[in-house]
């Protein structure tokens, strides 16, 4: 985990890397940005051309936090040749495969914060629940128009019918605003030994 001596940690964002344009998610995205910088966390994140990423590391360094893009190589040459695609300034670290992304966003982030989003996300949120001990990491849902409901209680069924264990899906964790987010940190940054 990337450390900066005496300030808060870096935060993984979890968010498609594609897609997403406009929309309630979108300023989800901007909101978590913002909240993350004026809250004093670095952001760490998967970038690449959606809307939500942009919006979020773009609000982030609006506030001074230092950004951090995770990109596949493939998509910063797709960026580089268009050059019309738009992709905040920050610290870019560029990947050859979608596990090395992983694990860069593990080596970076504290703890992880999940947006709606599609196969991407919900892979990464389910690999953050079956991380092993030594390198697990709680994750916070924002659970913006209910989206994560229904993963919620997948997981839910998962532990009632013994497929899944509690101590896994504890760490994922729902907000249901944003709002809530800075307070949830706090108390699992301290479960982790995470605070500064």
């Amino acid at each position: 985990m990337l450390s900066r001596k005496g300030e808060s940690p870096f935060i993984g964002v979890l968010c498609d890397a594609g897609g997403r344009d406009g929309g309630k998610y979108v300023e989800a995205a901007e909101e978590v940005g913002h909240m993350l910088g004026s809250c004093g966390y670095g952001v760490a994140y998967n970038a690449g051309l959606g809307s939500m990423g942009n919006a979020l590391a773009t609000s982030a360094m609006r506030t001074g936090s230092p950004v951090i893009g995770v990109i596949s190589r493939r998509t910063m040459n797709h960026l580089l040749e268009d050059r019309g695609g738009e992709l905040p300034i920050g610290t870019l670290h560029v990947v050859d495969a979608p596990a090395e992304k992983a694990r860069v966003l593990q080596s970076l982030a504290a703890l992880y914060i999940a947006l709606p989003g599609g196969f991407e996300v919900l892979g990464s949120v389910l690999d953050v629940a079956r991380s092993a001990v030594d390198v697990a990491r709680p994750v916070v849902l924002v659970n913006a128009d209910r989206f994560f409901d229904g993963l919620t209680s997948q997981l839910e069924r998962c532990i009632s019918a013994g497929f899944s264990d509690r101590a896994s899906v504890n760490r994922i964790v729902v907000a249901h605003s944003v709002a809530e987010i800075p307070n949830m940190m706090r108390r699992l940054l301290r479960v982790t030994g995470s605070a500064p």
